[in-house]
Formats: C-alpha cells, structure tokens, sequence
C-alpha cells in the first residue's frame, strides 16, 4: 500500500514501490519539519497499531474487536443509494437520510480494534478477490450480503463493475430446479454470479434464499408430496450439502432465523445445518465456514418477534417499537433450551451454542445489539407487507450495516494470517477463530 502519492507526471502508482513512496514523501516534505513530524509520528503510530494487531493471536483478536457498539447521530449524510445491486433479486430500499445520519462508536477499550477496522474495511475488496463465495439464508441474511458486497465495492471499485445492466448480465437465478434427486433429498434453485470473464478479480458467488426455496410450489403437488410431505422437507440440508461438494467455495456463510415458528423444529434443523457445514469444513479444511448471526425483529413484543405479534391481543400495526432488554437479558439468563421464545435473542445463543462445540465452524457476530436499537431502520426497506408495518427488514446505507459488516472482516483477516502461517509451517488446518 502506497505512503504517498506522486505529482511526478513519469510515476505512477503501479510502478512505485514501498521504499520509492516513502523517498517522495521525505522529499515533499523537507521544508516543512512541522509536517515531517507529524508524518513521522503517524506512521510509527500505524507501526505500533500493526504490529499489535498482528501480534495478538486471531482468536483473541477477533473476540475483542467484534464487541457491539453503540450509536449516535451524525450531521453530515454522505451517501447515494447504489444504482447497481450485486445480487439484483435481493435488493432493498435505502434509507433516507436522517436514518442514515448515524455513526457507531465501539464499546471496547482496544483502540487499535477500531484503527485495524477501518483499514480492513479499506481493503474489503482486495480480501474477497477471485474468492469462491457461498452463501445459504433468509431475506434479512441476502440484504447483509449485499450490504457486504457493497461495502467492499466502496472500497475497491475497480473489483466490480458498477452498472446495473453488467450485474444482470451475469446472474444467474436459476442454476438448478426443484427435482427429486435419488440420493434422498429434493434440489432447489440456487442463485449464481460469476463475472471473472469480464471481470478476472471478481468473487464468484452461489446462494440460495433458506429456507423459502427448499419445498417446490404447492401446485407441483406430485413432486410437492415427494419433497415435503406435510410441509416438512425430507431433508434439510441434502441439496445444500450436494452443491457445496459441486462448487467447492473457499468461504461459506449460511444464516437461517424468523422462518422458523418454534424452538425445537429451528434446535433440530440448525443442528442439521452446523453439522453439514462441520462436514464440509472437515473435507476442505483450508475453507472459511461460518454461521451468521440473525438481526433481530422490532415488531410490537417484548422479544421483536412477529410470531409473538400474532398472538398478542394488544398490538401495533403500524409501528415498529424498540426491544424491551430487561425481558430480554432475563430471557438470555435461563439455562439454555429453557426459553421458548421465537426472538432472534433465543434463535442466536442457541445457534451459538451448537457453532461453538463444532468443529471447523465458525460463529459470524453481526453486531445484533446495535441493530436491535434501530427499530427506525425498518422504513422503505421494502413494500411486502399489507396487513401490517415491516419490522423484519432494514433499509440500506453504508453505516447503518457498517457493525453487521465488520466482523465479517475480521474474520476474512484472521483467516487468510491463519493461511499464512499454515503455508509458512506446512499445516493443513486452519487456526480458526
């Protein structure tokens, strides 16, 4: 990365290297020692900053900088809402601008964690270049996908192209169809988008929307029966299992939360899931496999959930209303399994829980308790709902999703030092998180 750039019309950035960069810089500045100084002292800062970071084993490191942070407003509304999606079928509405005049500081102490953010976030691209992405999950679990693709396109334009036609051009909705497959599980349509004839640096992305894609239409009644006798798949995880041996993907996220409607139907097929990625990540074991945290709900319950919405007898709907903490830290204090709450609170310990006793496996924070303040986030996400508000899906700018976003960096991070150090010693295994 370069220290400087050049106002020589014969240098360019390509052909400079680390040292000819800190040469122009002592050059520029040696009649101003005020400014030598200054730079002098901020690069032996960023120095420090790296090397503590580098320094401290990933695990750790990882842990303390996805600590969740607390928000503020911001003045200044800087962003445009994105002409072109990555994954057009998943777009969202963007916020206006006083939801999106919201800046997040961190609640930890390690002030390198936020310095080490921002310089991941810078090189979002250049972390996802020419990487095999696979991801499975619902609706909100796509928007943090898109989120995350922008964000990292913000940072590197030149990795993606930026106009929508392009996008389109190259995704692919319907990769496989609904069909019975022998191996006793039902394919679904994936979604596909792979731009690196146009676009060599471009990740290559597969998803599939879960767990909405996984039965056929009712109306195929033959096949509808075969797949999912009374509505409940015969396999959960078969298709999902198949395709990830098909493609291969160096990193794999799946998300899976409000579809589901009681707590031990979501236990047994979360499990289901963990242990699918558990097996993947046990054949490939230099992939990053990683479950995501769920963003809660704001509907008009104590827990967010819209389930508990449905059986309320007093209920709003038409607004979506802050969480009540109190019932829900009570609720996060019972032994696990106890609580049979629908919140996305109970869904992510549990998935927690089970993620964390898996090997090869990794938990994704997404930050869910700075979202969980955001019950305004919901307005223009989308126009699904007739009977009532939505209070499931957030709208789009860069820094409400700015916490969901990056422990997703930190993971990529520590991943690829993880690699490293493997490639240095001559490990097979990753060092996960």
């Amino acid at each position: 990365m370069l220290l400087a750039n050049s106002s020589a019309e014969d240098v360019t950035e390509d052909s400079l290297t680390r040292h000819d960069a800190i040469a122009i810089d002592q050059e520029q500045d040696h009649d101003n020692p005020t400014a030598q100084a200054e730079k002098d002292n901020g690069q032996e800062n960023q120095r420090s900053i790296e090397f503590a970071f580098k320094n401290t084993d990933p695990g750790v490191r990882a842990k303390e900088c996805s600590l969740g942070k607390k928000w503020e407003p911001r003045a200044n509304h800087d962003y445009k809402c994105p002409t072109a999606w990555p994954l057009p079928s998943n777009a969202v509405g963007c916020c206006n601008a006083a939801i999106d005049s919201v800046t997040y500081t961190r609640a930890s102490n390690n002030s390198w964690c936020e310095t080490y953010e921002q310089q991941l976030r810078a090189q979002g691209a250049s972390l996802l270049q020419g990487k095999h992405i696979f991801f499975v999950g619902d609706s909100v679990g796509h928007h943090w996908l898109n989120a995350m693709l922008l964000d990292a396109h913000s940072s590197k334009p030149s990795l993606f192209p930026t106009e929508r036609s392009t996008w389109s051009e190259f995704y692919n909705k319907s990769t496989s169809f609904f069909e019975y497959d022998e191996r006793g599980f039902c394919a679904f349509p994936f979604q596909f988008l792979n731009m690196s004839s146009a676009w060599a640096s471009a990740p290559t992305i597969v998803s599939a929307i879960y767990p909405n894609s996984i039965c056929p239409p009712p109306y195929k009644k033959p096949l509808y029966n075969q797949c999912c006798p009374r509505g409940i798949p015969i396999s959960a995880t078969g298709a999902i299992s198949a395709k990830l041996n098909e493609t291969k993907p160096d990193i794999v996220i799946a998300q899976m939360g409000v579809h589901w409607h009681a707590v031990p139907r979501f236990q047994t097929e979360m499990r289901e899931m963990v242990t699918a990625l558990g097996n993947y990540s046990a054949l490939n074991p230099n992939s990053l496999v990683l479950f995501l945290e769920s963003l809660p709900q704001h509907f008009d319950m104590p827990d967010g959930s819209y389930d508990g919405l449905l059986t309320a007898t007093n209920r709003s709907k038409f607004t979506c209303l802050p969480l009540n903490s109190s019932r829900i830290q009570s609720d996060l204090l019972k032994p696990l399994g106890d609580s049979m709450s629908v919140g996305m609170h109970n869904f992510n310990q549990l998935a927690r829980s089970t993620v964390e006793s898996t090997e090869g496996v990794q938990w994704l924070p997404a930050n869910s308790g700075a979202i969980a303040a955001r019950p305004d986030a919901h307005q223009g996400a989308t126009n699904c709902c007739a009977r009532h508000t939505d209070c499931t899906h957030y709208c789009y700018s860069p820094h409400l999703w700015q916490p969901a976003i990056d422990p997703f960096y930190l993971a990529m991070d520590s991943w690829l030092w993880s690699s490293d150090q493997n490639s240095t010693h001559g490990s097979s295994r990753n060092g996960l998180l």
